[in-house]
């Protein structure tokens, strides 16, 4: 009994510590040792070995022998069922500082019964990429100029051998600039920034250091230096920033050449201006402090010129030191008298305005400040232009018209309620409201968000879409704020197009806020052409298209006469373009038939479907005649093959013969085989007779017509064959 029970305790224990006792294992699959570049990801392909009988939960870990190796690794914990092996990938990127060379590791796991298992690794680090960088200053005197925009090349070359993605930054004393600061380069290819500063006139000659920073995929470098600065050349350039001219004038705008440095130097002038510009001089020879004011731009432009704004350049090129000075300017040019209004436009019969709402209202500033004067046309009458322009494009789009500040003077006590209807919202008719906005002249204050308020009541409680389109050239001048008005408008589903008219800083930002606030437009006018171009941008021209499908359904008779006969043909047409206008026709019928449609034309609209039908009279000599059917829309022409069934063909009319005498046939057919059966009948009966005593017996009777049949139909039947016994 103790023997059994010591025997036990053993198998017992033996069991438990089972799994205690089985050796695992752990080993590296990819290819080890391996190479890699510090600061680059590297990943280990590794199995695990589970030779216990139970599954078990395993911890990994890695250990450099040598600091630093790895700056991070992705480890975790791994189940691996028993007796099987189970394998994993381990990421870890390589620390930065890692020395380059030959580095050994150690990658263990630890079961959840505290048991360990190790293997070693190796791997090489190797210096996979390093750039080169130099920076240059671009002038042969290597100096800074004051007064002028220095340029210095930040140039880098890749000298490793991995594609580098690289970061440039730089820091001056003064404001800097950077051409481009990312950049993407192979191994052995060059890349270069280029750093801008300007050294102000009043800057002290000295010098000025500078950093630049190029940040790659696996350093950070630091380039530290100083630029000498120097007042290379004294030229300055002195040009109006505005200059107005008149279309069929010659304005002379005069300029100052200054030399501002310490030795002689020749000013080369040119010019980045418009074609109908020029100097008076070309060059100016100037001793130190001097300068001269006989230098000039001639400026004759065009009428075709007039209406617009023009960005000009005078350039003043220093001959000693090949030094480029540039002073940029504006021209204005204004009409030599009232501009004409703009031709109505020109459609053909394909095109239309897209209209931009279903319903809008337009209001106009008519401030004492639209009194001024814009490419020497008072703003009021640009603005006048404007509206004929905007009203020559509507079409279905109903518009009313508003005007605020023509009523009171400024001092009025009723100038912030000054605001007035001149054409109540409705259909258009253009040559009412021109006469109403002509009357128009500019007096008082700027009441824009009272105005804005009014527009929102002059629109009804609908889900159309609504618009209100603001012609305006300065701020609100009664204290309130247009933008709050956005809430008003968006109730009633009105969005808003805003023009800034030679409109300041402020007043822009409130009509940008309250577009913004709409989900609406601002435009920017600075002058009479920019004004009235907007209108084409408001309404844009749309080429309309015809895409009629005719398809035919029906064809009935509707009379048979005197050798002709009357049918109705039934169609539908559906228009998958613009809404348009439909005449149907037949060509290819003969001269003595007659064709009429119901109805005679009619307008599809996009997405529509209308039906329409044809009596055509045809002569019954022939069993259809073939003609095409030909609807001709506003921009096109869509057919459609068809054949009108004059008589019915003769395959009809012996069908129905047959149909007609089916009854009869058949009648006659029942009473021949009746007949034939009675016939076989009496045959049989009467052949059938008793034998009588001493008189040989008679033949058999024939036949019977089913046995012949049965023999007949027994020659096709396949043989049946028994099996064969032999005799005994």
């Amino acid at each position: 009994m103790n023997g059994r029970l010591t025997a036990f305790l053993v198998f017992f224990i033996a069991l438990v510590l089972l799994p205690f006792t089985q050796a695992d294992s752990i080993e590296i699959i990819n290819q080890n040792p391996k190479w890699t570049c510090s600061c680059e990801p590297v990943a280990f392909q590794i199995r695990l070995q589970n030779d216990g009988h139970a599954l078990k939960h395993y911890s990994i870990s890695v250990n450099s022998l040598e600091e630093p190796l790895f700056s991070s690794a992705t480890l975790g914990s791994v189940a691996v069922s028993a007796r099987s092996s189970k394998t994993f990938e381990l990421r870890a990127s390589i620390d930065c500082g890692a020395a380059v060379g030959d580095h050994a590791f150690v990658l263990s796991t630890e079961d959840v019964y505290g048991n360990s298992v190790e293997t070693n690794g190796f791997i090489f680090v190797k210096r996979c990429s390093y750039l080169d960088v130099q920076v240059i200053a671009s002038r042969q005197s290597k100096v800074a100029c004051i007064g002028d925009d220095n340029v210095y090349r930040i140039v880098m070359r890749n000298a490793g051998t991995e594609v580098e993605r690289v970061h440039v930054s730089a820091y001056t004393l003064l404001n800097a600039t950077l051409s481009e600061d990312e950049f993407v380069i192979a191994p052995g290819e060059y890349a270069e920034a280029l750093l801008h500063f300007f050294v102000p006139d009043d800057y002290e000659a000295g010098e000025m250091p500078y950093r630049v920073i190029v940040e790659s995929n696996s350093r950070s470098q630091e380039v530290q230096g100083v630029a000498t600065i120097a007042r290379c050349a004294g030229l300055q350039l002195l040009v109006p920033s505005l200059i107005e001219a008149r279309a069929e004038q010659t304005t002379n705008a005069s300029f100052i050449v200054a030399n501002v440095g310490d030795s002689a130097d020749v000013a080369v002038l040119s010019l980045d201006c418009p074609n109908f510009t020029e100097l008076n001089i070309a060059a100016v020879a100037l001793s130190p402090g001097d300068w001269t004011n006989e230098t000039a731009l001639m400026i004759s432009p065009k009428e075709e010129h007039a209406g617009y704004s023009y960005n000009c350049s005078v350039i003043a090129t220093s001959q000693r030191y090949g030094l480029r000075y540039e002073a940029p300017t504006v021209i204005n040019v204004g009409f030599s008298g009232l501009p004409q209004p703009p031709k109505p436009p020109v459609l053909n019969e394909s095109e239309e305005f897209e209209q931009p709402a279903s319903v809008a209202e337009v209001i106009i500033d008519a401030s004492g400040s639209m009194n001024a004067t814009v490419s020497g046309v008072r703003k009021i009458d640009t603005a006048k232009q404007f509206i004929a322009a905007f009203v020559d494009r509507i079409s279905s789009m109903k518009t009313g018209f508003r005007v605020y500040g023509s009523q009171y003077n400024e001092n009025d006590s009723r100038a912030c309620t000054d605001t007035k209807v001149l054409y109540p919202i409705n259909y258009v008719d253009g040559r009412a409201v021109k006469q109403e906005i002509n009357k128009v002249e500019p007096r008082g204050l700027t009441p824009l968000a009272y105005s804005i308020s009014r527009a929102a009541d002059d629109f009804e409680d609908s889900n159309e879409s609504k618009l209100v389109v603001i012609v305006s050239d300065g701020l609100e001048s009664c204290g309130g704020d247009p933008c709050a008005m956005a809430g008003k408008l968006n109730s009633k589903h009105a969005r808003v197009f805003a023009i800034g008219f030679d409109i300041d800083a402020r007043g822009r930002e409130q009509l940008q806020c309250l577009a913004r606030a709409t989900d609406g437009r601002y435009y920017d006018a600075k002058n009479y052409r920019d004004l009235i171009n907007i209108v084409d941008l408001i309404f844009v021209k749309k080429k309309l298209i015809d895409m009629l499908e005719v398809t035919y359904v029906n064809q009935s008779i509707v009379e048979e006469k005197d050798g002709f006969r009357v049918a109705r043909l039934d169609f539908t047409v559906y228009n998958r373009g613009d809404l348009t206008r439909a005449y149907p026709y037949i060509e290819g019928l003969p001269n003595n038939t007659d064709a009429s449609f119901d109805p005679v034309a009619f307008y599809v609209a996009t997405s529509a479907m209308q039906n329409f039908s044809a009596l055509v009279r045809v002569p019954q000599d022939r069993d259809y005649y073939e003609a095409m059917l030909h609807v001709q829309s506003t921009r096109g022409n869509f057919s459609l093959p068809i054949a009108v069934r004059a008589r019915e063909p003769f395959a009809s009319n012996l069908t129905g013969l047959f149909v007609a005498a089916a009854p009869i046939v058949g009648a006659l057919v029942l009473l021949i085989i009746l007949a034939a059966i009675v016939y076989v009948w009496y045959t049989n009966q009467k052949k059938t007779v008793k034998p009588q005593q001493g008189t040989p017996a008679p033949k058999p009777p024939g036949k019977s017509l089913g046995q012949r049949w049965d023999e007949f139909m027994a020659r096709f039947r396949r043989p049946r064959y028994g099996y064969y016994r032999p005799y005994r």
